[in-house]
C-alpha cells in the first residue's frame, strides 16, 4: 500500500478502512480527507504534506509517526495511540483528540486554534515554539510537559494534572484553569495577567516577581506558595487558602481577599490600599510595614498578628478580633472610627 493506493481506497471507493497494518509506510502527500479508519496501525509512517481534513480515526495507532505540514483541520482521533509522534508546522483548527495517549509527543512550531484535548495523556510531551488560541483541555494529564517558548492565549483547562513542567519563555494570556493541579510548579517572573486559577491546587507554587494583575484564585489552594514582589493588583482571592504563604512586598491594591485564610503567612511590606479583606482569617500573620490605606478588614480575625509600622489611614477595622496583636509604630489611630450604625444593624434581631 502506498500513498496513491490509499487515496484511491478513500476517495474513489469511499470505503471504511478497518483493522489494517500500514506501519512503516511513506504516505507523503496522501489525501484521506473525510475517511473513516478503525483499528488501523500507522506506526512509524510519514505523513508529510498529507491531507487528513475531516477524517475520523478510532482506536488507531500512530506511534513514532511523522506529521509535517499535515492538514488536520476538523480531524478527530478517538482512543488513539500517538506516543512519540512528531507534529511540525501544523495548524490544528477544530481538531479533536479524545481519550488518546500522546505521551512523549512533540509539537514544534504548531498552532492550536479551537482545539480540544479530552481525557488525554500528554505526559512528557513538548510544545516548543507553539501557539494555542482558545484551545480546550479537559481531564487530561499534562505532567512534565515542556511548554518552552509557547504562547497559551484564551485557553481553558479544566480538571487537568500538571507537575514538573517547563515554562521557560512561556506566555499565559487570559487562560482559565479550573480544578487543575499545579502543585509545586514554578511560575516565578511570568506574565499571568488576567489568568484565572479557580478551585485549583497550587500548593507550594512560586509566583515570585510575577505579574498577575486581575488574576483569579477563588477557592484555590495556595498553601505555602510564594508571591514575593508579585503584582496582584485587583486579584480575586476570595475564600483562597493562603496559609503559610509568603507575600512579602506584594502589590495587592484593590485585591479581593474576602474570607481568605492567611494564618501564619508573611505579608511584610505588602501594598494593600483599598483591598477588601472582610472576614479574613489571619492569625499569627506578619503584616509589618504593610500599607492598608482605605482597606476594609471588617470582621477579620487578626489575633497574634504583627502590624508593627503598618499604615492604616482611613482603613476599616470594624469588629476585628485582635487578641495579642502587635501595633507598635503603626498608624492604627488613623483608621476609620467604629461605625455604630453598622454595629446596631448587625446586632439587630440577634
Amino acid at each position: 500500500m502506498n500513498a496513491e493506493q490509499l487515496t484511491n481506497e478513500v476517495k474513489q471507493r469511499g470505503e471504511m478502512i478497518t483493522e489494517k497494518d500500514f506501519s512503516n509506510i511513506h504516505f507523503q502527500g496522501v489525501n484521506i480527507s473525510g475517511g473513516v479508519f478503525i483499528k488501523v496501525n500507522f506506526d512509524h509512517c510519514d505523513f508529510t504534506n498529507a491531507n487528513f481534513q475531516q477524517a475520523v480515526f478510532t482506536e488507531c495507532s500512530f506511534q513514532h509517526a511523522n506529521f509535517h505540514q499535515t492538514n488536520l483541520k476538523d480531524t478527530t482521533f478517538v482512543t488513539g495511540n500517538l506516543q512519540h509522534a512528531t507534529f511540525t508546522k501544523i495548524t490544528f483548527t477544530s481538531t479533536n483528540l479524545l481519550q488518546s495517549n500522546l505521551s512523549s509527543v512533540s509539537f514544534i512550531e504548531c498552532v492550536f486554534d479551537f482545539f480540544k484535548f479530552v481525557d488525554c495523556n500528554l505526559q512528557q510531551s513538548k510544545m516548543n515554539r507553539t501557539q494555542a488560541q482558545k484551545a480546550v483541555l479537559l481531564q487530561s494529564n499534562l505532567s512534565s510537559v515542556d511548554f518552552s517558548n509557547t504562547t497559551l492565549e484564551g485557553c481553558v483547562m479544566i480538571d487537568c494534572q500538571f507537575g514538573e513542567n517547563e515554562f521557560t519563555e512561556t506566555e499565559l494570556i487570559r487562560c482559565f484553569f479550573q480544578k487543575a493541579n499545579f502543585e509545586g510548579v514554578d511560575f516565578s517572573g511570568k506574565n499571568l495577567e488576567m489568568c484565572q486559577f479557580s478551585e485549583t491546587e497550587l500548593k507550594e507554587c512560586d509566583f515570585s516577581n510575577s505579574n498577575i494583575k486581575q488574576g483569579g484564585f477563588a477557592k484555590a489552594n495556595l498553601l505555602k506558595s510564594k508571591f514575593d514582589n508579585a503584582n496582584l493588583m485587583m486579584a480575586n482571592m476570595v475564600e483562597t487558602n493562603l496559609i503559610g504563604a509568603s507575600m512579602k512586598n506584594a502589590n495587592l491594591e484593590h485585591a479581593l481577599l474576602i474570607k481568605a485564610q492567611m494564618k501564619g503567612s508573611n505579608l511584610s511590606s505588602a501594598k494593600l490600599p483599598m483591598a477588601v479583606m472582610t472576614e479574613l482569617q489571619a492569625e499569627y500573620t506578619n503584616f509589618s510595614g504593610a500599607d492598608f490605606t482605605y482597606a476594609d478588614l471588617s470582621h477579620a480575625k487578626l489575633n497574634y498578628a504583627d502590624f508593627s509600622n503598618a499604615e492604616f489611614t482611613q482603613a476599616k477595622l470594624h469588629e476585628i478580633e485582635e487578641k495579642n496583636a502587635l501595633w507598635d509604630g503603626s498608624t492604627k489611630s488613623k483608621s476609620q472610627p467604629p461605625n455604630q450604625t453598622k454595629q446596631k444593624a448587625e446586632q439587630w434581631g440577634k
